[in-house]
């Protein structure tokens, strides 16, 4: 519980920080695109972990490394292909540049994540 408290309050204090230094307008466009990352995240794993999770425990052992690698390569096409298209639409629609780098940065984040969860 007190793990909890401390992280939550070094959450709100690094918020705070985030926020001062940006500005309005910038923390905005921040919120945009960790919020598109979110979206792309939701829809990429559409309970793929889960699902993955119980099929492995039900497959017999030799089926076992053979259905774990196609999840993953489901899962980070799905992920992969997400971050691409909308970092591309945002590259097209934005007159500036750096959110679609951003987003981009955040997608790679999010890809690794992906790898991390799966194995």
């Amino acid at each position: 519980m007190a793990g909890y408290a401390v992280n939550v309050a070094f959450g709100v204090l690094a918020a705070a920080f985030l926020i001062r230094h940006l500005g309005v307008a910038d923390y905005g466009t921040f919120v945009a695109v960790t919020s598109l990352v979110t979206v792309v995240a939701a829809i990429s794993d559409a309970g793929l972990g889960t699902i993955g999770l119980r099929e492995y425990a039900v497959r017999p052992v030799a089926e076992r490394d053979s259905f774990l690698k196609n999840l993953l390569g489901m899962r980070l096409l799905l992920t992969i292909a997400g971050i691409g298209a909308i970092a591309a639409l945002l590259a097209v629609a934005q007159s500036e540049k750096l959110p679609a780098l951003g987003f981009t940065l955040v997608g790679i984040g999010l890809v690794l994540t992906v790898l991390q969860h799966n194995y």
